[in-house]
């Protein structure tokens, strides 16, 4: 069964990273700004509807131009995560399992969040939303399942705690945007669903992972440079809940 639940979470984490790309190339706009509409090659219109968003790997089908990060790269990065991620968490119940869909959503929307924030420096808010209330009603579940109602509670505890914390540190001119917070308040939401270690560890090192890279750019921009944060805190909480799960 263990052996099971890991190969398909592989085998999940290899598909999802293969449709990222067009997503991630259509959401690579300025704020503000609708989702790019054609090839910005060919100048052929995207599919109408999901067929415009679900497409697998990073071609157009007219001109065959790269459209997005390359998909190898990332269905490679999502099956090692995924992978990984059920290794360690080792869902034994029902209610494990659900948890573990749980980070596996985490884990997928994460990657593309990144991919968005580190090509225009922005994370795209009802991405971020959807994902925090797809993550509320596969939790709600995890806790109906188990009969431990505290579950939820703990992970919206989490969830805004961590909200707090970075809206904070943004007030203060700490680096952070609003994109940042909501992430880390949807990061949350699934890391309270572990111990407050894990919440803790979760806050704390995205900015040890992103430190080098601040002090680089800091150097080579004189500052002028805004860091990417999002890939930092999406990684945070994964190492976290791996070094806790």
């Amino acid at each position: 069964m263990r052996q099971a639940v890991i190969l398909a979470a592989g085998i999940l984490g290899a598909g999802a990273g293969t449709l990222i790309p067009r997503a991630a190339h259509r959401l690579s706009v300025p704020a503000n700004s609708p989702p790019r509409a054609v090839c910005p090659h060919c100048q052929l219109a995207f599919q109408p509807g999901a067929r415009g968003w679900i497409v697998v790997g990073n071609r157009c089908a007219n001109c065959a131009r790269n459209l997005g990060p390359a998909w190898p790269l990332l269905s490679g990065i999502l099956t090692v995560t995924s992978t990984v991620l059920a290794w360690r968490l080792d869902p034994t119940t029902a209610d494990d399992l659900v948890l573990l869909a749980a980070w596996l959503l985490v884990a997928s929307a994460g990657l593309l969040l990144a991919c968005v924030d580190v090509a225009v420096r922005r994370l795209p808010t009802p991405i971020v939303l959807a994902t925090a209330a797809t993550l509320v009603a596969i939790i709600g579940a995890a806790a109906t399942v188990s009969h431990q109602p505290w579950m939820l509670v703990h992970s919206i505890t989490a969830g805004g705690l961590l909200a707090g914390i970075y809206l904070l540190l943004a007030l203060l001119g700490g680096g952070m945007g609003m994109g940042d917070v909501r992430l880390a308040g949807m990061l949350g939401l699934a890391l309270g669903t572990t111990t407050w270690t894990a919440v803790l560890l979760g806050a704390v090192l995205p900015y040890l992972l992103a430190a080098p890279h601040a002090v680089a750019i800091g150097v080579a921009a004189r500052g002028r440079s805004h860091l990417a944060f999002g890939p930092y805190l999406v990684s945070g909480a994964v190492l976290a809940v791996l070094a806790t799960g």
